[in-house]
């Protein structure tokens, strides 16, 4: 993290280093990769950029609604991460407690960046059911890489290969998420055809 911290400090562009990684599931290479997703588990920014989300109060505010059809599908992942967009909107309305969500929100519009590590150096224990925000589930685990970090990104860019796995990781979250809501229609035979014929007749 400190190390991250020292060779990206005169880029404007990398906004906040992440402890955590998307579960990777093709890339298992030592390293770490830019996206311009971000993560509040395990993460690190720079008093400068802290100062640009808390001088402008884009804690207090929704931007999503003035975002092109292109840029709002970008920030909400093509749609996968469409939570994002839920939390402010739950928060402005005093229905949850969040500030991640407008920290992305503030990276985004500013065009900025996170470094991941291709391999993850924390874990959030809140999925237990303890946690405020998180159900219990284990579809964010990734296993633990106890060696540090050494091999960073020349070129201040998405990483295509790291873009790739996250989209692999949040396809699997929807489909493991729709079956556990629908848990009970796929536990007989009698409740899943009921189920079928539900869609079609609809």
């Amino acid at each position: 993290m400190n190390t991250s911290l020292e060779k990206y400090n005169n880029n404007e562009t990398v906004w906040s280093i992440s402890g955590w990684c998307h579960p990777q599931l093709i890339n298992y290479k030592k390293g770490s990769s830019f996206s311009s997703l971000t993560s509040p588990w395990g993460w690190a920014t720079w008093s400068k950029n802290w100062k640009i989300f808390i001088d402008n109060q884009y804690y207090e505010k929704n931007l999503i609604p003035s975002f092109d059809r292109y840029q709002k599908k970008k920030f909400l992942f093509y749609g996968l991460a469409n939570y994002w967009e839920d939390a402010i909107k739950k928060d402005l309305k005093e229905d949850n407690s969040v500030w991640d969500a407008y920290w992305y929100q503030t990276i985004f519009i500013n065009k900025g960046f996170t470094l991941f590590p291709n391999r993850s150096h924390v874990q959030n224990g809140g999925f237990d059911g303890s946690g405020l925000h998180c159900k219990d589930n284990d579809l964010f685990d990734t296993p633990i890489n106890k060696s540090s970090t050494q091999l960073f990104p020349t070129k201040i860019k998405e990483s295509l290969m790291y873009k790739l796995n996250t989209f692999l990781f949040f396809i699997n979250y929807r489909r493991k998420q729709y079956f556990e809501f629908h848990k009970s229609k796929f536990s007989s035979f009698e409740n899943f055809k009921n189920f079928i014929s539900e869609k079609l007749y609809k």
